[in-house]
């Protein structure tokens, strides 16, 4: 299931659809800390209480999310930019 609706832009689709699938292969804890602070724009400290985890916790799973994110979309970005 796609987190994001269809795009007319055939680039930005195939964007989104790697994006969607970039997060799909995250680890489930790294996707959760990093939907609430991209998608629903919480603090870390927010996110450490509502996950139960330290705030250094969630800004360390951010991270590595991110880095994962980045890692695996360049490719798809250096080709359609």
């Amino acid at each position: 299931m796609s987190a994001f609706a269809p795009a007319d832009d055939p680039d930005e689709q195939a964007f989104r659809t790697a994006l969607n699938q970039a997060l799909d292969e995250l680890p489930p804890d790294q996707r959760a800390v990093l939907h609430l602070k991209l998608w629903e724009g919480l603090t870390f400290e927010q996110i450490a209480g509502a996950l139960e985890i330290p705030p250094n916790t969630a800004a360390s799973r951010y991270r590595y999310g991110l880095d994962k994110l980045r890692d695996q979309l360049r490719p798809l970005y250096d080709e359609i930019k």
